[in-house]
């Protein structure tokens, strides 16, 4: 459910605590590697939707709603940057 009350498509696998920390491990692998920097929202993104659709191709398709939907409507410039790089996302 989102804070006002809608309910959201729940994903039907569950990201453990290793994969979280690969994750965040890919994001400033390929923010440093591939720019010289930081990982970005876009990286971000694209490192959950590898996430997102080992289980099952229909979390991309939550994912990319919880990016449409739910992403736009929370506060602050890393949200945005979020929201702007769900384009990322494939398919």
């Amino acid at each position: 459910m989102t804070e006002s009350g809608d309910a959201l498509d729940r994903m039907s696998s569950v990201m453990s605590t290793a994969e979280a920390v690969a994750v965040a491990h890919a994001i400033g692998v390929r923010g440093w590697f591939l720019r010289g920097e930081a990982g970005t929202a876009g990286d971000l993104v694209e490192c959950l939707a590898g996430t997102a659709a080992k289980d099952s191709p229909e979390d991309l398709a939550r994912l990319r709603r919880y990016l449409e939907q739910v992403v736009p409507r929370k506060r602050g410039r890393h949200w945005k940057s979020v929201h702007d790089a769900r384009h990322q996302l494939p398919g």
